[in-house]
């Protein structure tokens, strides 16, 4: 740890185990930017077990993330230490960089940040205002339609069809992105521990949902399986589309092609 800090930028000095945590206080990116009016834009702190590079302004994120040494992602994260699996959220360098160009463009062909984008978009509200017209102006929690409204846009795109507020498989899907927004902090503190510790916090602690997570895997596979039947290389119609016929493309050259089904998943 010592020789490690001694090779990055200076920075306050922590706490042993917790690191420089402690003093972040309520309000950590405030405490961060306080920082960076002593030691500069780029700095080093001590998270917990890890040590964090902070880059503190616009031009050291846009150099840094120009530059390929800086496109790695952490060995354990809440991914790695829960499963064994490869997917698209852990993967390094020249694999994660093929995978994400590859998705970029399957996200360009489906008119990803263009106007057809856009209708998908109004479709949805209209939706959305619809269920809140159906109050005929009684209070009610605009959470419950919220949610599904915008993760629609992402079945959407994903599977090629929404799915219904009521569908079963739909509320699966807002029940786990709900659980997962409200426990982001909980991850991002286990994240900064060791990772034996990490690995046991997981698999006792009630962090993750397994068998709502189980049920999402398996709508995944099911959509899958489907797409692959009646897939049509020239008509592409979603994102599980475009990847599987990137997938056929690449196993026919290579067998052992990165493009697999799992990282689909």
């Amino acid at each position: 740890m010592i020789q490690e800090r001694q090779r990055l930028p200076s920075g306050p000095v922590g706490l042993p185990v917790v690191g420089y945590s402690p003093f972040l206080g309520q309000h950590p990116h405030k405490a961060i930017t306080k920082l960076g009016d002593k030691y500069g834009s780029v700095f080093t702190l001590q998270l917990g077990v890890n040590n964090v590079v902070v880059l503190n302004d616009w031009e050291s994120v846009r150099d840094a993330f120009n530059k390929d040494a800086f496109l790695g992602k952490p060995l354990h994260s809440a991914f790695t230490v829960t499963t064994k699996a490869k997917s698209l959220a852990d993967e390094n360098g020249d694999v994660w960089r093929d995978q994400r160009r590859s998705a970029l463009q399957v996200l360009r062909d489906l008119g990803f940040g263009k106007g057809s984008m856009e209708e998908r978009i109004i479709d949805e509200i209209s939706y959305l205002t619809k269920c809140i017209d159906e109050t005929t102006g009684e209070p009610m929690d605009i959470h419950e339609v919220l949610i599904p409204s915008m993760s629609n846009n992402i079945s959407h795109l994903v599977f090629g069809h929404r799915l219904d507020y009521n569908e079963p498989r739909r509320k699966i899907f807002d029940k786990l992105l709900d659980e997962a927004s409200s426990r982001f902090s909980i991850i991002g503190m286990i994240a900064m521990s060791p990772v034996w510790f990490s690995k046991i916090f997981f698999k006792l602690g009630n962090i993750v949902n397994r068998s709502g997570f189980d049920a999402m895997v398996s709508i995944f596979e099911s959509e899958i399986s489907s797409h692959r039947k009646s897939l049509d290389t020239n008509n592409k119609r979603d994102y599980i589309d475009g990847y599987l016929a990137e997938m056929e493309v690449r196993q026919r050259k290579d067998p052992n092609t990165h493009f697999t089904r799992q990282r689909l998943l």
